[in-house]
């Protein structure tokens, strides 16, 4: 049994199972047929114009392959599903990578608008997020988020839309885990920018919350190449901190695979710091690039390092497209941000199916319509009142190994 960390949400409307995708799919299957005839003045004949889409994700070899693999898979589902069915737009997806990088998201989204699209997939991490946000509110683009989840990025009303939860909820769920495993005092340490310092900030409020206590911690550059020092002063604190509170402390740290693979590997230089018990979040669960290190994976297997992630739901739709992805990419864990961004383009699809692009505001009336009745790969997508993802419940992954091999397992820490 997977451990799980559900947090509830007090502001939503109501509650939706996991069952009932094909019935709204035949649902929606009539309102679109109405609409193209409509459209067609009554003629079945006439095709619908293309519906074009632009994508903003990684694109690195380790980063993100899942990704890559989910958002081509589901051009094609949607093409096939809107293929069978008389009159049909089809589905044109162009991507642009930015391998996370702030400034090439601006290019990018630059780009993407030059080119007349308006409706654009992802970006994927909130510094990126922050970084465009500015020029596709002046532009009158939508964003749909497949992996950003920066509480200071939840604002109603805004133009984007994210598949996944604010981190408010992922830093309650953290706390409560840290907390529920006898840690009465915590060190932090994160990445610099946006996402790294809301999450932590609001780690360390839910775990005091709790009764716990939090030591300044260590904020870090994440385009570094050595952090040793960062690693020192890590290492100070916790001395002082089980100074007071004994075996009781553990280190929250918050990165992203691509950096925390050199962190991991470098702390492991740091003998005392392979003592104390280490937690993560949805930005290092499933890392390649930490599996890929293997000082980085044998510190975690050491430390524990006990990382959330939003949790898979288990339909066989969702299983089966969960398969599907792992297949294209040659095998492994495909992680939830990939599986969102699969739901991502079905709901843009869908929404621009049912209302165009012309108009953005019938376009995001159709997209919370659609969202708060869609049931996909990553369960049921209704939005909250910020445009967010409106459920949360997350589970537990780390590192073990097995006849030499690495691998992320959930587990029960």
């Amino acid at each position: 049994m997977v451990p799980r960390v559900v947090i509830e949400d007090a502001h939503r409307s109501r509650v939706h199972g996991f069952g009932r995708w094909d019935a709204f799919l035949v649902a929606l299957l009539l309102l679109l047929t109405a609409s193209v005839l409509e459209a067609c003045g009554g003629s079945p004949d006439r095709e619908e114009p293309d519906i074009e889409l632009g994508a903003l994700i990684n694109m690195s070899a380790t980063g993100d392959p899942d990704t890559q693999a989910a958002i081509r898979l589901a051009v094609e589902d949607v093409n096939d599903f809107f293929a069978g069915r008389g009159p049909h737009p089809r589905v044109r997806l162009t991507i642009e990578g930015t391998g996370l990088d702030p400034d090439v998201a601006i290019e990018k989204i630059e780009l993407l608008a030059a080119r007349g699209l308006n409706v654009v997939i992802g970006p994927e991490s909130s510094g990126e997020l922050e970084a465009i946000k500015p020029f596709t509110d002046g532009n009158d683009i939508v964003l749909l988020s497949h992996c950003s989840t920066t509480p200071s990025l939840a604002i109603p009303g805004d133009s984007v839309y994210r598949l996944v939860p604010s981190d408010l909820r992922q830093a309650e769920a953290i706390a409560r885990l840290i907390d529920g495993n006898g840690y009465r005092a915590i060190v932090p340490m994160w990445r610099a920018g946006v996402w790294g310092d809301d999450i932590s900030s609001a780690a360390g409020q839910q775990f005091v919350a709790l009764g716990g206590s939090v030591y300044p911690g260590v904020r870090f550059d994440p385009e570094a190449a050595d952090f040793s020092g960062d690693l020192a002063a890590l290492n100070a604190q916790v001395a002082d901190a089980r100074a007071s509170f004994g075996n009781t402390v553990a280190v929250a740290f918050f990165s992203f695979g691509t950096e925390g693979a050199a962190v991991l590997a470098q702390a492991a230089d740091v003998p005392a710091l392979g003592t104390v018990t280490w937690y993560g979040s949805d930005g290092t669960a499933l890392s390649r690039e930490i599996l890929d290190e293997l000082r980085a994976a044998q510190f975690a297997i050491q430390t524990g390092f006990f990382n959330t992630l939003f949790a898979d739901v288990h339909t066989p739709k969702a299983d089966a497209v969960r398969e599907r992805i792992s297949a294209a990419i040659g095998g492994g864990g495909v992680h939830f941000c990939a599986t969102a961004a699969y739901d991502a383009v079905w709901l843009a699809a869908l929404s621009a199916a049912d209302a165009g692009t012309e108009n953005l505001d019938s376009f995001k009336l159709a997209l919370i319509a659609i969202a708060d009745s869609y049931k996909g790969a990553t369960g049921p997508t209704t939005l909250d009142a910020a445009g967010d993802r409106a459920d949360a419940a997350y589970d537990v992954w780390a590192i073990e190994e097995e006849n030499g091999q690495y691998m992320w397992t959930p587990v029960a820490p």
